[in-house]
């Protein structure tokens, strides 16, 4: 088996125990959050890499027989690891996921990859033995934090982290994927308060998700409290704080994806692939961007830590693999470079940006990273971009959404793909940044805060004596991302 942009699992020697950056642990809460998080592994894992580019030490750890482990903390209601995919090997500490004999049906509960695999320890996966799947009693933000109080259920969680931790040569830093629009995100915020109790100076990166939903007008006010309160507590005990929401995507977001904004499959194995070449700079083997780095790039002080994320996927190489990097500068600062946090205004420029390519069929790929920043450094400020040669690896488990226009390698077509031919590999483009683009959003979410008015907020939160102290916070965020002529 081997990894993608990696060499031979079959010779851990052959792989660094440690980088500069150390490793990095990975927290997954909530429904979405785990599909995403099924999507971003699964997109790691492969059989057929040959570029050898990043470090797997980095995300994963050798287990028993000699598998790979993602460093990874999974927490969900009970009832939702179950489906198409049965838990194995728990006597021998060791969980391996396997599909059922059924290989077309796709329990979107499920946040374990098809074909991936991929093997899980029985202490990276969490139920929360007092919250059922398919019910509404998880859906609000002080529920989280409740039920991180529950004493068993919190030394379980934290007995996983701490064995994740004894994973590790050398912590260099966290990244969390939560739902926001749920009771996941006040767990996962006492979850995170905990852990920084612990490591103070680690860079600890939280994106949080907000799915499509298609009764919103039923749900409207108590997704707008749960989205707030994540933005405030989440970008507080976070370093860095993205926030993304399939909500305000448009229709047809991305020109050669066929996307169902309601369905949570296609826009978590959208999402899982971005992630993966977006955080692909923390692990590359060769000028690495450590996580104190990039949260130095995205971090601007205090309350000005939230950040964006846009990307172009696939990214618009020819048949032939041949472009003009003018034609890359050009494209990066096209309207077909699309948002996926909700960035109302790109004519701002970013204070901090990671920029990372792959895809790049070119041995000079120093040369083209070279190049590359030489054209953004005429209009961008402070960044770090990142170019790998190796394209983004499809999981077998990615919906059939691409148009036909798209080769197998992800090479945009003059001629419509055959039927029978799939997509293996896509260039992508991903701008992971700090903006005051997100201004307008920021403004508006806190406007529909406060208009859902004082007595229905107290009932939502754990401390109704705060919420003037929170709403002082809130505005003070928004202030420090307002355009200079607005203040």
């Amino acid at each position: 088996m081997l990894f993608d942009e990696s060499v031979s699992l079959q010779n851990e020697h052959s792989i660094p125990k440690s980088n500069s950056g150390g490793e990095i642990i990975t927290l997954q809460i909530g429904d979405f959050s785990n599909l995403i998080g099924s999507q971003f592994w699964s997109s790691i894992a492969a059989k057929d890499r040959e570029r050898n580019e990043s470090n797997p030490n980095t995300l994963f750890y050798i287990g028993s027989e000699n598998n790979w482990y993602p460093r990874s903390l999974i927490v969900d209601v009970k009832g939702s690891f179950t489906g198409d995919f049965a838990l194995k090997d728990l006597e021998e500490g060791n969980t391996k996921m396997e599909v059922d004999s059924n290989e077309h049906e796709v329990n979107p509960k499920i946040p374990f990859p098809k074909h991936g695999d991929i093997h899980y320890h029985r202490k990276s996966i969490h139920e929360l033995q007092k919250f059922k799947n398919n019910t509404d009693s998880f859906d609000k933000f002080a529920i989280g934090n409740l039920a991180f109080q529950d004493e068993m259920e919190r030394e379980e969680i934290m007995d996983g982290f701490r064995f994740m931790l004894e994973k590790c040569d050398s912590v260099g830093g966290i990244q969390c994927f939560v739902d926001v629009d749920s009771a996941a995100a006040g767990l996962a915020n006492d979850m995170i308060t905990q852990i920084r109790d612990d490591f103070t100076t680690q860079p600890l990166f939280t994106f949080g998700f907000t799915p499509y939903s298609s009764n919103l007008k039923e749900i409207s006010e108590r997704r707008s409290i749960n989205t707030i309160l994540s933005l405030h507590h989440l970008s507080a005990s976070s370093s860095v704080y993205t926030p993304i929401d399939v909500q305000f995507w448009k229709p047809n977001i991305f020109s050669k994806i066929n996307l169902e904004l309601s369905d949570n499959l296609h826009t978590s194995a959208v999402l899982g692939h971005v992630l993966n070449t977006a955080l692909l700079p923390l692990r590359k083997l060769t000028q690495k961007i450590t996580p104190h780095r990039l949260m130095n790039l995205l971090n601007q002080g205090s309350r000005q830590n939230i950040a964006a994320l846009s990307c172009s996927i696939p990214f618009p190489f020819k048949d032939n693999f041949t472009t003009s990097l003018t034609d890359v500068g050009l494209f990066y600062n096209s309207k077909f470079m699309v948002d996926l946090s909700p960035v109302w205004d790109r004519k701002e420029s970013p204070s901090g940006e990671l920029i990372s390519l792959r895809g790049i069929v070119d041995s000079k790929t120093e040369k083209v990273s070279s190049i590359f920043s030489s054209y953004l450094s005429l209009y961008r400020g402070n960044r770090e971009v990142s170019v790998v040669s190796q394209p983004q690896y499809i999981s077998p488990n990615f919906p059939r959404i691409f148009s036909d226009k798209i080769g197998s390698r992800g090479e945009l077509l003059s001629k419509p793909r055959p039927s029978d031919v799939n997509v293996h590999y896509l260039p992508v483009l991903t701008n992971l940044y700090n903006t005051r683009g997100l201004y307008p959003y920021l403004e508006t979410v806190v406007k529909e805060f406060v208009e859902i008015g004082k007595p229905k907020i107290q009932k939502e939160i754990e401390n109704p004596d705060q919420v003037e102290e929170l709403l002082n916070d809130l505005w003070t965020i928004v202030d420090n991302y307002a355009p200079p002529s607005l203040l």
